[in-house]
């Protein structure tokens, strides 16, 4: 019985250790779903795809890249601490400089078989005396594949 028991204990610690240390990649592909300022509308058109997202969602952070298509993946999140819910998660940053303000939301949610999202993005440049004032805001949403680590890594080239 004792050595029922340690089997069964040791299966049960590795099984444990090795769900909650895998990490997930995805390539999330975005589509605009509402601009609610109509700036750069030959990127930005509702219901056209603006890119991808590759995702990178560790034990308690997660790390998004963002790539125009056509263009080079840049962070949008590195390290980012994210919030569980019943169904998914959220992670969100705010920044308000004299120069620029941002607000980024992503809502992840799990199916079975693939992730979901929707995406909040607001940005606001100041005017300089190369660019004038500019202002990116629109809504988006997409569906995820599972990709592995070598994927993720050509895909954002980290």
């Amino acid at each position: 019985m004792r050595k029922i028991f340690i089997i069964f204990f040791t299966f049960f610690t590795f099984f444990s250790f090795s769900i909650k240390a895998k990490t997930i990649y995805l390539d999330c592909e975005e589509t605009v779903s509402k601009l609610n300022q109509p700036t750069f509308e030959f990127v930005y058109e509702e219901g056209k795809i603006v890119g991808n997202n590759f995702v990178k969602i560790k034990k308690k952070s997660v790390d998004i890249y963002f790539k125009f298509t056509g263009g080079e993946a840049y962070p949008v999140f590195q390290n980012k601490k994210f919030k569980k819910n019943k169904i998914g998660f959220k992670v969100q940053l705010e920044l308000d400089t004299k120069d620029i303000k941002a607000e980024e939301y992503y809502s992840f949610i799990s199916l079975s078989d693939r992730y979901v999202f929707n995406r909040k993005s607001f940005v606001w440049y100041a005017e300089t005396e190369e660019d004038e004032e500019n202002i990116v805001d629109y809504e988006s949403q997409g569906s995820c594949i599972f990709i592995d680590k070598s994927e993720f890594k050509s895909l954002v080239k980290d």
